[in-house]
C-alpha cells in the first residue's frame, strides 16, 4: 500500500526544484512554487506512527513523482533524469529528516544524496551537507482541514475556550477553516478571527517561537513539531504539544484542502437558501440563524501557487468567517 504527498522541494540557494518538460530535464531553478514544481513524495513502506523521528537514523522509502507523472532516477554515475513512466530500482530513494525541518535524499541504490544548484542537480554526493539538504513546502491550498486518522475527528476552532479540539466529525463551518503560514505574518483581510496557535494550547495574536512549528513526514501523514522538541497533539482535550521521543497515532495529521463553504441569498426576496430536513431545498430566513443549515460548498478545481515566502516552520492560523453571495 502507498500513501503520497505533494510538496515543492527548496535548495540552499532558494531554488525549487524543477521538472523541465524539455526531454524531461531536472533542475534547481524555480523562484516560486508553480505546477513544474509540485513533486509527489510516494511513501514505499510508511512508517506512520511510532516511526523514528528525525536524527535518529531512520529514513523512508520514497518515489518522487513530477507534475509530467515522470519518476525522478539517479544512475551510479550520479546522473539524474526524469523521464521513466513507471518505477525501477534506481527510483528509489530514502528520505532522511533532521531537527531543522530540513530533508535529505538518498538514492537507495547507489547511496549518494540528491543535491546541486541551477542546471546542475546529480546525485554522488557519499554524505549530505547544506548543499544536499532540502526544504518541504507542502504544496496545498492556503485554508486546509487538519484530519487525525486515528481518532478520526478534524480539528476545529473552539472560541469561546480559545483553544484547537480535534472532535468534529466534519469539517464543516468557519471554525474547521485551518491557515498555515509558511511567512512570519498572518494572511488574510478578510477575517472575523485570526489567531496564531501556542504550544501551550492557547491562541495568541502575536508571532513567538511558541507559536512556530517544523514539518516532519511519516508514510504520507504529517506531524508538527515545536521548537523544544515536542509534538502537536489532541490527546489532552485540546490541542498542544507535549513531550515524546517520537509522533505517535495521536500527533499524525492528514492535510486535506478546505472547499469553499459560502451562503447564498436570493437577490430577489433577500433570504438565504436552506436544506430542510426532509432534504429540499427552500429560500426562507431573512437572517442566518444556524450556520450548520446555511454553509455549502462550493467544489471546484484549485490550483496551488503559493508565493515564494518559505520557512521549516509553520504557523498554525485559525479564521473564523462566513461569505454571503448575491445570486
Amino acid at each position: 500500500m502507498t500513501y503520497s504527498l505533494e510538496f515543492g522541494l527548496v535548495n540552499a540557494a532558494n531554488r525549487y526544484l524543477t521538472a523541465e518538460p524539455f526531454r524531461f530535464q531536472v533542475a534547481a531553478t524555480g523562484k516560486q512554487l508553480k505546477p513544474r514544481q509540485v513533486w509527489v513524495l510516494q511513501f514505499v513502506t510508511p512508517h506512520g506512527a511510532g516511526a523514528a523521528g528525525p536524527g535518529e537514523g531512520a529514513a523512508q522509502k520514497v518515489h518522487l513523482i513530477s507534475a509530467l507523472k515522470r519518476y525522478l532516477a539517479a544512475d551510479p554515475n550520479g546522473k539524474v533524469t526524469c523521464d521513466q513512466d513507471k518505477p525501477g530500482p534506481q527510483t528509489f530513494f530514502l528520505l532522511h529528516q533532521y531537527p531543522d525541518g530540513k530533508v535529505s535524499l538518498q538514492n537507495e541504490q547507489s547511496k549518494r544524496f540528491l543535491g546541486g544548484a541551477e542546471d546542475n542537480v546529480t546525485c554522488f554526493a557519499q554524505a549530505s551537507s547544506e548543499t544536499e539538504k532540502w526544504t518541504l513546502h507542502l504544496a496545498v491550498h492556503p485554508n486546509v482541514a487538519i484530519y487525525n486518522p486515528n481518532r478520526k475527528r478534524y480539528v476545529r476552532c473552539d472560541e469561546k475556550a480559545e483553544v484547537l479540539r480535534c472532535d468534529r466529525d466534519v469539517p464543516w463551518g468557519a471554525e474547521s477553516v485551518i491557515k498555515p503560514d509558511k511567512n512570519k505574518t498572518p494572511r488574510g483581510q478578510d477575517m472575523k478571527l485570526s489567531k496564531l496557535l501556542a504550544s501551550n494550547g492557547s491562541l495568541v495574536s502575536d508571532v513567538t517561537a511558541q507559536t512556530m512549528y517544523s514539518l516532519e513526514v511519516h508514510g504520507g501523514l504529517v506531524a508538527f513539531r515545536d521548537d523544544e522538541g515536542k509534538y502537536l497533539t489532541g490527546r489532552e482535550g485540546s490541542m498542544k504539544t507535549l513531550k515524546m521521543d517520537r509522533p505517535g497515532r495521536d500527533e499524525l495529521f492528514s492535510v486535506e484542502t478546505s472547499p469553499a463553504q459560502v451562503s447564498l441569498r436570493s437577490s430577489s426576496t433577500n433570504k438565504f437558501v436552506c436544506c430542510k430536513p426532509v432534504a429540499i431545498m427552500a429560500i426562507e430566513p431573512l437572517t442566518i440563524a444556524s450556520k450548520s443549515n446555511f454553509l455549502f460548498c462550493l467544489i471546484f478545481p484549485l490550483l496551488s501557487r503559493p508565493g515564494n515566502k518559505y520557512s521549516p516552520q509553520i504557523l498554525w492560523i485559525v479564521t473564523n468567517y462566513y461569505v454571503t453571495r448575491q445570486l
